[in-house]
């Protein structure tokens, strides 16, 4: 049987089979991952209520906001047959939330515009409101925010906080972002709070920031930025954007809400494709295999799984790095991509696109994935692609490929003594290229790729010979193949 060590995943769209340990992996599956092209535009754990109702409008809006670019917006032009707001989703025991029966600071920051003044009953009053319940339905605390009115449009940011003691332990808390359904006028929210001394729960979502499906974390504001953007994507129309402009001892992250459907001992493919501006550099900085190891000036898609009662608990595992390509100080979008076999009692998985410490410059992150791959068992001899030692070779070598002839598939093998930027590519028998199976820096080591028959544009090939061509600054081999169909 064919095995392969020292393996790296190819990046690109002609990768659709990975060869290891004497079988094929078959990609399939759908992502786990929820949202992860970043394409579904609303917030996270917060809904738009009576969103239409009289003419009202509850937005994600990005034209204010208390930190960084966005709020939750609600406009009134007048009455409208119920309250209009955002309602945050079950907040209580959630992830790595425990409410207990403590005392709690409630509320947050927010901005009005010719909202009516002095209001003579509830209906007119714009505020917060939390709820708090045990066994479900029965309601422990309920504690109404209101804002100040006193003028149509304030200043600036204002704050309206309060305290709520718990008598009892909340299974279930919701935030009500609220205009009452005689209130009229502009109100934004942000930076909602929950908060408590020790820390027992925080709020999701009370920033504003990322959409359905993920979190961010800085520093602060004015240390660096985990934003949901428009300026780049590499498919659709939104990315997640890291930025960091200095080196003090803080990370960057944004990243995603647990994932369900992880089988303990499953292979998964785990990717993300990003794009680079003025990012510190070294030349030892390739992209790196899966790795426990952290660096601190490192940028990469982290991951970890998570056991049984993530849910409630954030029972994680250990973190996991994939580092992109730091070579170059800009790119292009570029494809990171890794297999990981799931460990034992591992039923979840998040991903998070991540600046370490001291990181610098800006990256874009988008259509991160998490896909189970099947296995195919294959029936072939062993081969010479097999290298069974794992040292860095000697030498630069392209290894025959196997099978051939072939099809669909053949397994193409090279060697590489040293860090180099390498090119793979297949020419007709016209001498016409017809794809590139691999443009990047590797370490030294020993790969294998799998190609398709098919070209860059995704064309299945017709049968015939065919030349793949190994090219480094210092060395060029090119041998023949045959596809027959």
């Amino acid at each position: 049987m064919i095995r392969v060590k020292n393996w790296k995943v190819v990046l690109g769209s002609l990768l659709t089979v990975l060869a290891f340990s004497g079988f094929v992996f078959a990609q399939g599956g759908t992502n786990l991952i929820y949202n992860g092209d970043l394409e579904i535009n609303e917030p996270f754990f917060f809904n738009a209520v009576g969103n239409g109702d009289g003419g009202a409008q509850a937005i994600w809006a990005d034209d204010a906001a208390h930190t960084y670019f966005r709020s939750y917006k609600i406009v009134k032009t007048g009455a409208s047959s119920q309250a209009v707001g955002w309602l945050s989703d079950n907040f209580a025991q959630y992830l790595w939330n425990g409410m207990k029966p403590v005392l709690y600071k409630i509320g947050g920051w927010y901005k009005t515009e010719n909202v009516n003044t002095n209001p003579a009953n509830d209906d007119q009053k714009i505020g917060f409101t939390y709820k708090f319940y045990k066994n479900g339905t029965e309601l422990v605390a309920d504690q109404f925010i209101p804002i100040d009115q006193s003028a149509a449009t304030t200043a600036g940011w204002d704050t309206a906080y309060a305290y709520v003691s718990l008598p009892d332990t909340a299974d279930s808390a919701v935030v009500y972002l609220t205009m009452g359904k005689a209130a009229t006028g502009t109100v934004w929210f942000d930076d909602i709070t929950l908060g408590s001394s020790p820390w027992t729960a925080g709020m999701f979502g009370g920033n504003a920031e990322t959409p359905a499906g993920w979190m961010m974390w800085t520093a602060g504001a004015d240390k660096g930025k985990a934003l949901y953007v428009t300026d780049e994507a590499h498919s659709g129309t939104h990315s997640a954007k890291l930025v960091e402009r200095d080196t003090d001892s803080d990370e960057i992250v944004f990243y995603s809400v647990p994932a369900g459907g992880i089988v303990a001992g499953h292979y998964y493919k785990i990717s993300v494709w990003v794009k680079t501006d003025s990012v510190n550099t070294d030349d030892k900085y390739i992209a790196s295999n899966i790795t426990n190891a952290y660096v601190p000036d490192r940028i990469n898609l982290c991951f970890f799984y998570h056991k049984a009662g993530w849910q409630t608990s954030w029972a994680n595992m250990n973190d996991q790095f994939l580092y992109i390509s730091q070579v170059d100080s800009s790119t292009g979008w570029v494809e990171y991509t890794a297999i990981s076999k799931a460990p034992a009692e591992a039923v979840g998985i998040s991903v998070r696109a991540r600046f370490n410490r001291t990181s610098m410059g800006t990256a874009w992150f988008d259509d991160f994935s998490v896909e189970e791959l099947t296995f195919v068992a294959t029936a072939v001899n062993e081969s010479p692609l097999a290298n069974r030692d794992n040292k860095i070779p000697v030498k630069y070598t392209l290894i025959q490929n196997y099978p051939n002839p072939f099809n669909p598939t053949t397994m193409i093998g090279y060697q590489l003594p040293e860090i180099s930027h390498v090119t793979l590519s297949i020419y007709n028998i016209m001498g016409q290229k017809v794809a590139t199976l691999v443009d990047r820096t590797e370490a030294g080591g020993s790969y294998h790729v799998i190609w398709n028959g098919k070209s860059s544009t995704g064309e299945s090939l017709p049968s015939g010979i065919y030349f793949y061509q190994l090219r480094t600054k210092s060395f060029t081999m090119i041998k023949k193949m045959t596809l027959m169909k």
